[in-house]
């Protein structure tokens, strides 16, 4: 991996965004499209900078689209 510290990885605020919105909509995954879509979009500009970026690039994960009425 690049060995970048996480306190710099420039993709970490979005990896925390994710975790944040999936906690807050009870994981259900289809909740937070939008935020794996930022960190995909982070990935591909730092992918050199970033421990996160490289096994998500190796396999990224399959998007649904967002649902309009999440479950609450």
């Amino acid at each position: 991996m690049g060995g970048v510290d996480s306190k710099e990885d420039p993709c970490q605020k979005s990896a925390c965004a994710i975790q944040k919105c999936l906690a807050a909509n009870n994981y259900h995954q289809e909740a937070c499209v939008s935020y794996v879509q930022a960190l995909m979009r982070c990935c591909e500009r730092n992918a050199a900078r970033s421990n996160l970026c490289e096994p998500l690039l190796a396999n990224p994960p399959p998007l649904s689209t967002p649902n309009p009425h999440p479950a609450k």
